[in-house]
């Protein structure tokens, strides 16, 4: 089994959703949770989803090389601390990384034996559809994560897999095939 998984996708792929699903099937896998510059979201929690940071502690953060990846998103910074990722493989955990394109490609740099997965819907309409019954963006927030849509489905085709999010399960099942392969 492969020890870092990461999935990515534009917004409203799915993959949160496919990630914390993942958890449950894999035994002795944990979620990498990101730090960002972003405010928490209703539900979300410190240390649980994210760490959450200000724009000076992350830049700082930057400066003092502390991040495996790290990216600015629709105004945002999001990056994985190296730290937690070389904690969880020294204590012999499946890394699940929810991450931008980007930064999964700077993770295989790092990481050659990491497995990128890709997730897309089927259609625009549907990224749209998924993002406004979340009810978390603006549509300013969805026009700017529509805008780079494009941008990651350019960067996909460096990706080992690109799955089409149409079931649940049936990508769940397609990503144990691919992570289980030597």
């Amino acid at each position: 089994m492969k020890r870092i998984i990461v999935i990515s996708g534009p917004s409203g792929s799915g993959k949160t959703t496919i990630s914390k699903k993942l958890l449950k099937e894999i035994p002795g896998s944990i979620l990498s949770i990101s730090a960002t510059t972003r405010k928490p979201r209703k539900d979300e929690l410190e240390n649980i989803d994210y760490f959450f940071v200000t724009e000076d502690e992350f830049k700082r953060d930057i400066s003092e090389g502390k991040f495996l990846e790290w990216e600015k998103i629709h105004g945002n910074f999001y990056g994985t601390y190296k730290n937690t990722i070389k904690e969880a493989l020294n204590n012999g955990k499946i890394i699940i990384m929810d991450i931008d394109p980007k930064g999964g490609l700077n993770v295989k740099k790092i990481y050659p034996e990491a497995v990128l997965i890709f997730l897309k819907t089927i259609s625009r309409e549907q990224l749209i559809e998924r993002l406004k019954k979340r009810n978390t963006e603006t549509s300013e927030d969805i026009s700017l994560r529509m805008k780079r849509v494009d941008e990651e489905l350019a960067i996909s085709k460096k990706y080992d897999y690109i799955i089409e999010n149409v079931n649940i399960n049936e990508v769940i099942k397609k990503i144990l095939e691919y992570v289980k392969k030597d």
